[in-house]
């Protein structure tokens, strides 16, 4: 599954604003204007949901950095402005563990697929000059253009925050929160999901269409 997402690191590290917090100040107060999430992103084009796109982050996370999420934002998005073409390099464990930092291109994946050979390492758009935005345009932040992500998955100390992007291309959505626990319940954050896109999980369309 391709659905472009934006990887993100929260600003402060330490905490995300929850949906209904009110914004701070005299008119924050006044008006009841909601807190907005603050952070630096950047694209990752080979995504996915939360059950695909959550695990890679949590080996990177929990199993690369022992869950040092400010280091594991350094790597991700930090010494990356490109952003990514997949990560999921970091599926398994034990690579995700011995990763010696060097990042592929993709015509160097592209070499490794035609030879049916397993990639030594995540797939960044640095130095593609097609792709590679690097400094050249501001980062991606939460009131910039999303670049046609579906999904904002915000790395925070506590926990991994997972947004949907408006049809605005801008606006975000609070979908679910997963804490960096030893097992993350990545089928609850993709009901989550569905409930989002309107989707009870009944098969009511199905039925219907048998009485037909």
């Amino acid at each position: 599954m391709t659905t472009r997402a934006v990887v993100a690191v929260s600003d402060p590290i330490e905490s995300v604003p929850a949906p209904d917090a009110i914004a701070t100040g005299f008119f924050g107060k006044l008006f009841g204007r909601r807190q907005k999430p603050t952070f630096r992103g950047v694209y990752l084009h080979n995504a996915g949901g939360p059950s695909e796109v959550g695990p890679l982050l949590h080996n990177v996370v929990r199993i690369r950095h022992a869950g040092d999420v400010a280091a594991a934002a350094r790597e991700l998005v930090f010494a990356n402005p490109s952003g990514w073409s997949s990560l999921h390099f970091f599926a398994d464990e034990a690579a995700a563990r011995g990763w010696d930092g060097t990042k592929l291109t993709v015509d160097q994946q592209q070499a490794y697929f035609d030879r049916d050979e397993p990639s030594p390492g995540p797939v960044s758009y640095q130095g593609d000059p097609q792709r590679d935005l690097g400094f050249k345009a501001p980062p991606i932040d939460a009131t910039s253009d999303k670049m046609g992500a579906v999904f904002v998955y915000l790395l925070s100390s506590p926990e991994l925050v997972v947004f949907l992007v408006g049809e605005d291309g801008v606006s975000l959505t609070e979908i679910t929160r997963v804490p960096w626990s030893a097992a993350p319940d990545w089928d609850a954050a993709e009901e989550a999901v569905s409930r989002a896109f309107g989707d009870d999980g009944t098969d009511d369309d199905d039925a219907a269409d048998d009485d037909d």
